[in-house]
């Protein structure tokens, strides 16, 4: 995939709260099913772009972004500011992101 289809279908498995499909794009093992277990209750309600910055040469992207969301049975809608980093992987042939799920409290 290019980076842009890549990074946007990361930003729809987070934003449909799909965390196991997210983890896909993880570089190296993905988490343990525990991991994306204990997120069943998180429910996204919005993924923006913040910030962006692409070095080329490198083939390394930075992205801020800003996720709402909330827990099932509660009513506060949290917001927290994720920092990804990617880089393409030439093995995979495609993007993948170096950084954690976002860190849902």
């Amino acid at each position: 995939m290019k980076r842009a289809e890549t990074v946007g279908a990361y930003r729809s498995a987070i934003r449909w709260s799909h965390f196991e499909q997210a983890a896909a794009f993880q570089n190296g093992v993905a988490p343990p099913r525990r991991a994306t277990d204990k997120l069943r209750d998180v429910r996204v309600t919005g993924y923006d772009v913040v910030r962006e910055r692409e070095d080329k040469q490198r083939g390394t992207l930075h992205q801020t972004v800003t996720i709402r969301y909330h827990h099932l049975g509660d009513r506060v809608e949290k917001t927290i500011v994720d920092e990804q980093d990617w880089h393409y992987d030439e093995e995979r042939g495609d993007w993948v992101v170096d950084s954690a799920l976002p860190p849902f409290e």
